[in-house]
């Protein structure tokens, strides 16, 4: 795993985390804030269908039943507490955008497939986590679905008096859990790549094997990943999106941001598409989740709290497609993206 996308892996785990914590303590939406764990704006876009192949049956069936359309969501039978069998998930050539997760979510998995273009190749990780309390799955999917673009502002003071790092307290909501041994990513072509289980920092997370950060190429049409489950449920045949390509036209690469930047890049086809944007100075870093509609600036309240004197010496900016599945208690967002 690269630094760069061991950043990425782990924003979108924060980020997922404090959509649960939201979901339990009633945090607003909307706006931005310094306080995450007091009143939180989760940076995470919201859990749509790609526009490509993969759509599952039951998403499907969701239609079929003139379900409101929306979110892309595989679903199985609810249940309480305890995992259903593995969900299949089937490609289709037609995907549906509807579909509800619903019940008492436990467990989260966090699936990352991130293609660079510039260096040609992908990366993957992923990482499953148990929350400490239920959370509904209706506020769940409130938190993570939100129709408008969305910011976090964050103080970047983390060291305390000592010079110690300060471990988030979010740390203390989730336990780590084992998923299997390894991760298998199978595309028509065959196999694509091998997730392993590694141990670190007190986490059990997925990467590619010791001396591998990524593989060669493009995220290829029809790829798709089983979880063979132990702690965290098993998920079988899951689709992974393809993003469209990114092309950015202002800021250009190596512009620095201000707080007046405005933000233009050519739209995707896909309403499902959602764009992350990533910034940071010396005091505060910024994640927005916005709609993929062509042009974005800050809010008012953001620029607000930014200041005149932000500047970012660059902005990292992807697109991203989101998609959540569900088995009994354990649900599993997953994330496929290409930056510019």
């Amino acid at each position: 795993m690269t630094p760069a996308h061991r950043s990425h892996f782990f924003v979108s785990f924060f980020s997922l985390t404090f959509v649960l914590l939201a979901s339990c303590g009633g945090g607003s939406s909307g706006g931005s804030t310094n306080d995450l764990m007091e009143d939180s704006s989760p940076a995470v876009s919201p859990v749509m269908d790609a526009g490509g192949s993969g759509a599952s049956e039951n998403s499907q069936m969701g239609a079929e039943n003139g379900e409101s359309e929306g979110a892309e969501v595989v679903v199985t039978e609810n249940s309480d507490a305890t995992p259903e069998p593995p969900v299949e998930s089937e490609p289709s050539g037609s995907p549906s955008n509807s579909g509800t997760i619903s019940g008492n979510v436990l467990q989260f998995g966090v699936v990352d497939v991130e293609y660079s273009p510039g260096f040609d190749q992908t990366s993957l990780s992923a990482g499953f986590f148990g929350a400490n309390l239920p959370v509904n799955a209706d506020q769940l999917a409130s938190q993570f679905l939100p129709d408008e673009d969305v910011c976090s502002v964050v103080d970047l003071d983390i060291v305390d008096d000592s010079g110690d790092f300060e471990i988030p307290d979010v740390l203390d909501q989730v336990e780590s859990l084992s998923a299997g041994e390894v991760i298998p990513f199978t595309s028509p072509s065959g196999s694509f790549a091998e997730l392993t289980q590694v141990q670190a920092f007190g986490f059990t997370f997925y990467q590619l094997g010791d001396d591998v950060d990524s593989v060669p190429g493009s995220i290829p049409a029809g790829l798709e990943f089983s979880i063979p489950g132990d702690e965290f449920a098993a998920f079988n045949n899951i689709p992974v999106s393809v993003p469209e390509p990114l092309q950015v036209t202002t800021p250009t690469p190596g512009q620095p941001v201000s707080a007046d930047t405005v933000f233009t890049w050519s739209r995707g086809n896909s309403e499902s598409a959602r764009l992350s944007i990533s910034l940071f100075s010396a005091r505060i870093s910024v994640d927005c989740e916005v709609i993929d509609d062509g042009q974005f600036e800050f809010p008012i309240d953001v620029r607000a709290e930014l200041g005149d004197d932000f500047q970012s010496l660059f902005a990292t900016i992807s697109r991203e497609d989101r998609r959540v599945f569900q088995n009994g208690s354990s649900v599993l967002f997953v994330t496929s993206s290409s930056d510019q």
